[in-house]
């Protein structure tokens, strides 16, 4: 069921795969996904295969299949492993012999909750590991006549003005990277068109940052279109979307086309919180 749209059906019927109560092997990447409440009743499910979603947290769900041994969760927007999920992986280990989980290209974090599957020496080598990345890529860009002037182009609207400042001050001051938004860095008399088309081939990276007004902001449907042109081109790396204040029903219609090409970061509101969004976002742009 890879690249199904599964999510859309699960919305009204979550029970649907009961109708197929013998699965051994399902396959749901691909598909888009956010959450899963359910997926009803799979007594000899033993693979599950969510890769390339959009989970932020290992799905309660997994937990109900009693006989599941393996588990793929890369290419999603994981930062950590709750304690309730070890201990049932512990548990499935111990009745099976062994249990697989994928876990690559996850922002994961090392903290009291993740140090199982954290490299133990990373918080004392990072500023090394930063270093070596940083004049790698570079090495890279330049053999494939990669020239970027900016690292990340920013989308906003206007009730985002604020927090774009403090992207500013993240991204440039602390983290040293420079990024590229129209209160300051467009030409005053070209055409804003041109600009916008310009200022996204020139950067690494995209972030658009939604917000209520975003369905305001005429601009938007263009940005999208260009950095998904960008993305195709092979010139775009890394396109992140920030909803701020927003449900992710209320997200404009123009992002499905390019929602499998897309990290997604809900901005939290609690301080800890907060914080750990931050390192997020600066693990995906490393």
């Amino acid at each position: 069921m890879k690249e199904t749209h599964l999510y859309r059906v699960l919305q009204t019927n979550a029970s649907i795969l009961n109708m197929f109560p013998n699965i051994n092997n399902l396959d749901i990447s691909y598909n888009c996904m956010l959450k899963i409440d359910s997926l009803g009743q799979l007594p000899h499910l033993t693979q599950l295969n969510l890769s390339h979603n959009l989970f932020d947290a290992v799905p309660d769900v997994v937990t109900q299949f009693d006989s599941l041994c393996e588990l793929d969760l890369s290419h999603n927007q994981l930062t950590t492993i709750l304690k309730n999920i070890l201990n049932w992986i512990d548990t499935q280990h111990t009745k099976y012999g062994t249990f697989k989980l994928y876990l690559s290209n996850n922002p994961l974090i090392c903290s009291c909750g993740t140090t199982t599957f954290c490299v133990g020496f990373l918080p004392l080598t990072w500023r090394i590991i930063f270093f070596f990345f940083r004049n790698i890529r570079k090495f890279a860009e330049k053999g494939l006549e990669l020239n970027f002037d900016y690292d990340v182009y920013v989308s906003y609207s206007d009730d985002c003005i604020s927090f774009v400042k403090e992207l500013q001050k993240k991204i440039e001051d602390e983290w040293g990277f420079k990024i590229c938004f129209e209160d300051r860095d467009f030409v005053v008399g070209e055409s804003i068109a041109t600009e916008r088309a310009t200022a996204i081939h020139k950067c690494r990276h995209v972030i658009f940052l939604v917000s209520p007004s975003i369905v305001e902001n005429e601009w938007t449907r263009f940005e999208i279109e260009r950095a998904k042109y960008e993305k195709f081109s092979k010139n775009l790396q890394k396109i992140v979307v920030i909803t701020r204040d927003i449900s992710l029903d209320n997200i404009p219609i123009e992002f499905s086309s390019i929602w499998k090409d897309v990290i997604l970061i809900q901005w939290p509101i609690k301080k800890d919180e907060v914080q750990m969004a931050w390192q997020k976002l600066r693990l995906w742009f490393f």
